[in-house]
């Protein structure tokens, strides 16, 4: 296993992340406007596939970037290796951030990439290929 030490979303860089004086919040997220922030690395899912291998199995859970972090991994989510996407969605973060159809888009992201839909419950989506 690799452990790469970087946010994730639709660009390469660095960011703020907000931090909520616990390191292991929830609420910790990408946000240049909190007091208590932190600079990180920032990538896109397809520049890991530069350096590492296609994986088998996402886990995203990103406080309202979903939808960037999903767009940012073309490459990975058109490749037959991977068969599940995990998905925590934050509905009132994408709200916060003006994307009301976050959810929907998350599902014609997988829709596109050939992925099947099932929600888990009523804040995990799964993408899957059969």
């Amino acid at each position: 296993m690799t452990v790469i030490e970087s946010a994730m979303s639709n660009i390469n860089g660095v960011a703020s992340l907000s931090m909520d004086g616990d390191p292991t919040s929830p609420t910790n997220r990408l946000d240049s406007s909190s007091k208590a922030a932190l600079k990180v690395s920032v990538i896109t899912g397809d520049s890991l596939v530069i350096t590492e291998a296609f994986p088998n199995v996402i886990k995203i859970d990103v406080e309202g970037y979903e939808v960037e972090v999903l767009n940012s991994m073309h490459q990975i989510l058109t490749s037959s290796c991977v068969k599940f996407v995990f998905v925590e969605v934050h509905f009132a973060l994408l709200e916060k951030r003006g994307l009301r159809n976050g959810a929907e888009e998350i599902i014609k992201i997988f829709k596109q990439h050939n992925f099947n839909v099932n929600w888990i419950d009523f804040s995990h989506i799964m993408g899957f290929k059969d």
